[in-house]
């Protein structure tokens, strides 16, 4: 069932997946930010900037009345707990990083879209094909460089140095290149060297 339940109903899960287990909602938080701070950090700005994802819900488990564990989602609501209260953040570095950009912007979202399940095996095989790479074609396909080029180069314009000489050979040979066989992360780095550039 799908549902938009406020944060302070949601608990970030003391087994999460990503991490050894700990006893409660604050070691985990604790554990993320230590783990992944700067990562969670970039996801609270970027939630402030856009909000949260309509097609992408938490997925969680109502494990009382009111009351739900995160099962899929960690890092999002992680995020927006430390934005509703940047004292949950233990270090000051990162805790003054979330009240500058609550200066821009304070109006973090107070809901969050979940899926609830009725237990943790039916949430179990969504959740294992959403982090365990294609699975046979199942899972997520991750773009592979000349994909996430050509989608950058549509909606902001930029290109990778690999991908403008792919684009100045075909125009100059009228020449076909296979880019999935082709190393872009290489050609980009031969790039990024000045004596090659020159």
């Amino acid at each position: 069932m799908k549902k938009d339940i406020a944060f302070q109903k949601l608990i970030v899960n003391p087994e999460n997946y990503r991490f050894d287990p700990v006893e409660n909602q604050q070691e985990a938080i604790d554990l993320m930010l230590e783990e992944k701070g700067d990562e969670i950090f970039n996801l609270a700005e970027h939630i402030l900037k856009y909000g949260l994802d309509k097609a992408k819900d938490s997925r969680v488990l109502e494990i009382k009345k009111d009351l739900f564990l995160i099962l899929d989602g960690n890092r999002r609501a992680t995020a927006i707990k430390c934005l509703h209260d940047p004292g949950l953040i233990k270090k000051t570095g990162l805790r003054s990083k979330f009240l500058n950009i609550l200066k821009e912007n304070n109006n973090p979202p107070s809901f969050i879209n979940t899926f609830v399940y009725k237990d943790e095996a039916s949430a179990a095989e969504w959740i294992k094909l959403d982090h365990t790479g294609k699975n046979n074609g199942v899972g997520q396909d991750p773009w592979e460089p000349a994909s996430k080029d050509r989608f950058d180069y549509k909606f902001s314009g930029k290109i990778s140095p690999a991908m403008q000489i792919v684009n100045l050979f075909r125009q100059e040979t009228k020449k076909p290149v296979d880019t999935k066989n082709l190393k872009l992360s290489t050609v980009n780095r031969i790039l990024s060297n000045p004596e090659s550039r020159s």
